[in-house]
């Protein structure tokens, strides 16, 4: 699985922090697509070319964000904010020790 053992061991440990849900079906359909063996590595690229964007919407799936539906009817609204608004925003959704302890993970997978 590579690189994405990075994401599930990430997602599991968001969601025993407290900071995600964890929705056990979508993500073990997931790992198991994903550690399927190609032979071919076109085929292989491929798999993570589409894996990429569906790891990004379970992500998003397993997060307490509201749906892309409500955020997209109310684009015209979040259009009209000032960007100092928008980062005040973003830091109230993103935790800076959680992003740092992520990127520490991918360091250690690196580095092993």
């Amino acid at each position: 699985m590579g690189y994405w053992s990075i994401y599930f061991i990430a997602k599991l440990g968001l969601f025993y922090s407290g900071f995600i849900g964890f929705h056990w079906l979508p993500n073990l359909a997931f790992a198991i697509t994903l550690a399927l063996p190609l032979a071919s590595t076109r085929h292989r690229l491929i798999r993570t070319l589409l894996a990429m964007p569906v790891g990004l919407s379970l992500l998003y799936y397993d997060s307490w964000l509201p749906p892309i539906s409500r955020v997209l009817s109310q684009r015209g609204t979040l259009t009209g904010f000032s960007g100092e608004y928008l980062l005040e925003l973003l830091g109230r959704f993103v935790n800076i020790w959680v992003m740092v302890a992520l990127v520490l993970l991918l360091v250690v997978y690196i580095m092993l």
